[in-house]
């Protein structure tokens, strides 16, 4: 009888970690999906890149910062 209820007791600490598991991995499963799905887009100024939401998009160009937009036009009227 105590080797039975040990075997119950073992088995429902196993069920509760499984579930445990599982709720974790679907956390951490959304989180990287949204990452992934993100746009980026490249500065013409700086070269680098940013998410297209946050970039300011001028005269058919992405741009990281006002002031990058600022130069790159400096630099073209020059």
């Amino acid at each position: 009888m105590p080797f039975l209820r040990l075997l119950f007791i073992a088995g429902i600490i196993w069920l509760l970690y499984r579930l445990i598991k599982k709720l974790t991995l679907k956390r951490r499963t959304g989180s990287r999906k949204s990452l992934e799905s993100t746009p980026m887009v490249r500065c013409v100024y700086c070269n680098v890149y940013t998410v297209r939401q946050d970039s300011y998009f001028r005269e058919n160009n992405y741009y990281c910062s006002i002031e990058h937009y600022e130069k790159y036009i400096q630099k073209d009227s020059k």
